[in-house]
């Protein structure tokens, strides 16, 4: 598997830059499967009684919900006994025995509703013991997301083929279901590298604000990309599917390294597994390879990478 070679033709790039994209690779081998410019889908969430809102606590940048009280009387019922004031969907009654606020949809303020963390059984009044380390979306409603399968025909490798249910290890250690990503009102960025691609680290770098030769590059032809990544628009997901030789696997030391190198409070790294399941789906003859899923979890833009393999951060640029 070799990493891409060349940005596509209307770019233009320095010597230097131009020789950081290549280092290492000797070319790029691609597949013509799925070939697409459609857009990215954008369609809304749920609404704010049941998922997760776009915008997230100010302090944490979580995409999660805010943890202000509710202005609403959703909630609301005739008995008092089974009266949700906040609409959290834990009643005043289970409210006050688990002694948290039955007006504030999140008590401990951890970007995470009191309801999800009594589902997932983390402690709704310690903001230390929440749903993701790395405040990272939340979906309750996931499991309403039909899973194809990895084996499915409808989990094609293509634009309009569905995303299979799968979870990875994070840089905090802990397993990420990527449904939780789904849901929200925004798009989701699968970015698959490897530690020894030289272009994949350049992203890496670029979005968490270096600046070098290669960074230019990206900064000059997709300006708009690192702001919709800071700023919640889109999801990004950069999942390492390759160790520092070819072939090798990804261990938690790796995803450890790579986010103190590239920090980046928005964007978990995930590990593939050795079964390399996604890799094998989703990387088609060279790497990076970036697709763009949509709210419920189908492939929204899958690139012809033989022709343009960076279209997917273009079509973020310009139409997210």
């Amino acid at each position: 598997m070799l990493c891409r070679n060349q940005l596509f033709p209307a770019l233009l790039i320095t010597t230097s830059a131009a020789s950081m994209l290549v280092s290492g690779c000797a070319g790029t081998s691609s597949s013509d499967v799925g070939a697409s410019d459609t857009t990215a889908s954008t369609q809304p969430g749920d609404d704010d009684t049941s998922t997760a809102e776009n915008s997230g606590s100010e302090e944490s940048g979580s995409p999660n919900n805010d943890s202000g009280s509710s202005d609403d009387d959703s909630g609301s019922d005739t008995d008092t006994g089974s009266m949700d004031s906040d609409g959290d969907g834990l009643s005043d009654a289970a409210e006050a025995e688990l002694g948290t606020d039955p007006n504030k949809r999140d008590t401990d303020d951890d970007t995470y509703w009191d309801s999800w963390e009594v589902t997932e059984g983390t402690d709704p009044l310690d903001p230390e013991s929440r749903i993701y380390i790395g405040y990272w979306p939340y979906n309750p409603d996931k499991d309403s997301i039909e899973d194809p399968g990895w084996n499915s025909p409808d989990a094609t490798a293509s634009t309009g083929g569905m995303v299979p249910h799968f979870a990875l290890e994070d840089q905090h250690g802990e397993m990420v279901d990527i449904y939780d990503y789904g849901g929200h009102d925004a798009s989701i960025v699968f970015d698959f590298s490897a530690l020894w691609c030289a272009p994949c680290r350049g992203i890496s770098e670029w979005l968490s604000g270096g600046t070098s030769d290669i960074t230019g590059v990206f900064s000059t032809s997709f300006p708009s990309v690192p702001e919709k990544v800071n700023t919640g628009l889109v999801y990004w997901v950069t999942i390492l599917g390759d160790g520092a030789t070819q072939g090798t696997n990804i261990v938690l030391e790796d995803l450890q390294a790579w986010d103190a190198e590239y920090p980046n409070e928005k964007i978990v790294v995930l590990a593939e597994t050795p079964q390399k399941l996604a890799v094998d789906k989703y990387v088609a003859g060279g790497w990076p390879a970036i697709l763009i899923v949509g709210p419920d979890m189908v492939v929204s833009h899958y690139p012809d990478f033989s022709q343009d393999p960076w279209s997917s951060l273009r079509l973020i640029d310009t139409e997210l």
